[in-house]
């Protein structure tokens, strides 16, 4: 995260308690991150947290609240005392869409302020090893010919994963199948079991847990029957790894990205 971006989190955080007699920050602040543990949401909050720590001199807790597509975790936020110690962790599916898909039983424009752009990572298409696909066409053809849809894993309703999916459906003409989970995190354990067929996420997430599988592993074993998972395609190849058998071509979805933000209650923003 650019150093500019952290400085204007942490100098508004310092106006809007600027009413408060007590030195800011006097006790630790909270990160409420509106998916599970282990996700690219939870992971990029914790070492967001880890240099909030450093600039502030008070410890910044990450907390997972999970649940319809991450509107439960950001009605956590919209609802907490305008004080500057929590913190909403989001994203175009929890800030945008969810506000199109969910009755809220608060304003995504009215009720947050968003005060930092944070990086976004670069969607792509994991399939479970039992897929007999080696590129993206492979894919798309291996789910045409299957009597039912294909089983994709999404983080809820609205997010990211579903949208991209949704995306992946128009553009293809495939028909898919959505199993909601909590966060993307216990989706990939799932496609890692063969429970479900195919994830389109963050390559962050997604490539964190084929490095792991791959790290003890040789460029030959790679591309072998026994990698847990496989690559299929992603969006912006010439940023990752050279390290797996993924196709470089047919590339989908074209520069999709998945942006993220942290947001504020707006009475805080406006005391400020």
């Amino acid at each position: 995260m650019r150093k500019s971006g952290l400085a204007a989190l942490i100098a508004l955080l310092w106006l809007g308690a600027s009413a408060h007699a007590e030195t800011f920050p006097s006790r630790p602040l909270t990160i409420v991150v509106p998916f599970a543990a282990g996700g690219p949401s939870d992971v990029m909050s914790r070492i967001l947290a880890e240099r909030m720590k450093t600039s502030l001199g008070e410890a910044v807790v990450v907390e997972d609240v999970t649940g319809a597509g991450g509107t439960v975790g950001v009605g956590r936020v919209v609802h907490s005392a305008p004080d500057g110690y929590t913190i909403g962790f989001g994203h175009l599916g929890t800030h945008v869409a969810n506000g199109a898909i969910y009755k809220l039983n608060y304003d995504l424009i009215a009720d947050l302020e968003p005060v930092v752009l944070l990086p976004s990572n670069p969607m792509i298409i994991v399939s479970k090893n039992a897929a007999p696909a080696k590129t993206l066409q492979e894919l798309l053809a291996w789910i045409k010919a299957k009597p039912e849809p294909a089983t994709a894993g999404t983080a809820g309703a609205g997010s990211g994963s579903h949208i991209a999916g949704l995306a992946l459906e128009s553009a293809t003409g495939i028909k898919l199948q959505y199993v909601p989970y909590r966060g993307t995190a216990p989706a990939l354990n799932d496609l890692v079991a063969g429970q479900i067929d195919i994830i389109v996420d963050q390559q962050h997430v997604c490539w964190q847990d084929i490095h792991c599988f791959f790290s003890a592993s040789s460029r030959s074993d790679v591309c072998s029957s026994s990698v847990t998972m496989e690559l299929i395609n992603c969006s912006a190849p010439s940023r990752l790894p050279e390290r797996a058998c993924f196709s470089r071509t047919a590339q989908y979805p074209a520069n999709a990205r998945a942006p993220m933000l942290l947001a504020l209650p707006l009475r805080l923003c406006a005391a400020a």
